[in-house]
């Protein structure tokens, strides 16, 4: 039997391995410099065409030409603001705001309309109650929420209506306006 000491007061570098790890890195290396390259070479064709684009643009402008501008500038701001208008109207929470008067009609009381008015910033309801205790009922459910505790009522009116049996019982008609809705 045959034994085999290393009495070598070094540690033993594989150089083998280590030049291909280097090789390894510098490949890589070099393949991440040849797409840097050629990003930089597109970007700078891509530069190249702009400045082109940019010399066709002429740099002067006549005076009716300038008018014509500022008027199609007014024209578009304009439309913008109607846009801005439209989309003003829309992002109120409308799903909220029908739980919200769900939880708080008292049974005997029915919304028959609901119109909004973005502008104003208002919601104008129309509904009917069986009697006045029910309209109060549902008044001042909505004095206690305080999100809709800013209303008017604008109108009560006793009024017949009518069933499929053919009686005609007494309803009180109601409308109001809740403001700061929006």
């Amino acid at each position: 039997m045959k034994l085999h000491l290393n009495l070598a007061s070094r540690v033993y570098i594989n150089r083998r391995m280590l030049n291909l790890v280097y090789a390894a890195l510098i490949a890589l290396l070099g393949l991440f410099l040849f797409f840097n390259v050629s990003g930089l070479v597109h970007l700078h064709r891509h530069s190249r065409q702009i400045e082109g684009m940019l010399s066709q643009i002429p740099e002067r402008r006549s005076g009716s030409q300038q008018a014509d501008l500022l008027r199609s500038a007014d024209t578009l701001a304009k439309r913008v603001g109607v846009a801005n208008e439209i989309l003003k109207g829309r992002r109120f929470h409308w799903s909220s705001f029908l739980d919200r008067m769900e939880s708080i009609l008292p049974e005997g009381v029915r919304l028959r309309s609901i119109q909004p008015d973005a502008r104003g910033g208002t919601v104008r309801l129309q509904g009917v109650a069986r009697d006045v205790p029910e309209l109060r009922s549902f008044l001042e459910r909505l004095s206690a929420d305080p999100q809709l505790a800013n209303y008017f009522l604008l109108e009560q009116a006793l009024v017949r209506g009518s069933t499929g049996a053919g009686e005609l019982p007494e309803m009180l008609r109601f409308s109001l306006q809740l403001k700061g809705v929006f």
